[in-house]
């Protein structure tokens, strides 16, 4: 795995022993300058064909885990307790989705942003947008999501429909 993507954090994972499929709901979200984040799928082929985890061992303590809710970031299993930012010490299954990782570091949003995000500027207005603002990144161009300059907005609304129509 790539040190420089978002993982994956799957949560209400049925506990080991029993015959329930994973039932997992997609978590998108938008990207930041610089940084796209990754869409999971519905599908629950995405852990091991299938099949439930059985008798897992927890990434961060080690111990084997036997909680009827589990996390897998990183391909690996942890305690719900276990996964932590390693900054502000947050449980990232408590906190959102996703988590980061960079430099060896597990990290939650905010604190990735803070340590490695690059903001942008707004190719609609052309204000400077802050690494932590959410924003639209196409074709290397930075969209703010409330851009102040609409009729650009509008345009660029427009063509993403038209685009997307295409698609299909």
């Amino acid at each position: 795995m790539d040190d420089d993507n978002l993982s994956k954090i799957y949560t209400n994972i049925p506990p080991a022993g029993t015959d329930d499929q994973l039932s997992m709901t997609p978590k998108t979200g938008g990207s930041v300058a610089g940084l796209s984040e990754v869409e999971n799928t519905n599908s629950p082929s995405n852990v091991m064909n299938n099949q439930l985890p059985r008798a897992k061992s927890c990434a961060g303590c080690g111990a084997k885990i036997v909680d009827k809710f589990l996390l897998y970031a990183m391909d690996r299993y942890w305690h719900t307790g276990c996964l932590k930012c390693a900054c502000c010490q947050a449980p990232l299954g408590e906190i959102g989705s996703s988590c980061f990782t960079k430099a060896g570091m597990i990290l939650c949003r905010n604190d990735y942003i803070r340590l490695f995000g690059v903001g942008g500027t707004c190719y609609t207005c052309g204000q400077t947008i802050p690494a932590n603002e959410m924003n639209i990144h196409i074709n290397n161009r930075y969209y703010r999501l409330f851009s102040e300059n609409k009729v650009k907005m509008a345009e660029l609304l427009e063509n993403l429909r038209h685009s997307y129509n295409q698609c299909k």
